[in-house]
């Protein structure tokens, strides 16, 4: 195995930091399928398998996204963190902590769209487009509380004197 996949891998912050680009595109990969799925107005089998495969196996990254974040956080001094820093990290972890859950939802609901009698499947239909839209938006959010620990307070991040502007 080449030298930075075993220091990815061995690196709880590192390892998070790689893991958790699945679930994110996978949500955002999502609503696309589910788009497609309701321009067939849920008819399409093989949309609405993908559909479901793509949420599902979303659910499962993010489930390992949220366990190496776990990781993570136990390799971080919280008491040297600024107060801010602190609130960030909190936030990112509650939110984390729903981000596969949200996944598996969409996946489940938009597998309801197989159902027979019509009014279900238009039901199941704009649940699971609705929700695969607030599952996109927040997994952006959360995203984006990370994206502010590590590029805002540098938290996870190695010492090194490319960290900071030329002088």
């Amino acid at each position: 195995m080449p030298d930075f996949i075993t220091e990815t891998l061995s690196n709880p912050q590192m390892k998070h930091a790689a893991f958790v680009h699945l679930p994110a595109a996978i949500a955002f990969l999502g609503v696309i399928a589910l788009a497609a799925l309701a321009v067939t107005r849920g008819r399409s089998r093989g949309i609405r398998r993908t559909c479901v495969v793509l949420f599902l196996i979303g659910a499962a990254s993010g489930f390992v996204t949220k366990q190496s974040g776990e990781d993570a956080e136990h390799e971080l001094d919280v008491a040297t963190m600024s107060e801010a820093a602190r609130e960030t990290l909190e936030h990112h972890e509650k939110m984390g902590e729903r981000v596969w859950v949200l996944l598996a939802a969409t996946g489940i609901v938009a597998s309801l769209t197989c159902l027979r009698p019509k009014p279900v499947r238009w039901i199941a239909l704009v649940l699971s487009v609705t929700l695969g839209l607030y599952t996109a938006y927040y997994t952006a959010v959360t995203g984006h509380h990370g994206g502010t620990l590590v590029y805002e307070h540098g938290v996870g991040v190695p010492a090194s004197e490319n960290n900071f502007p030329a002088k």
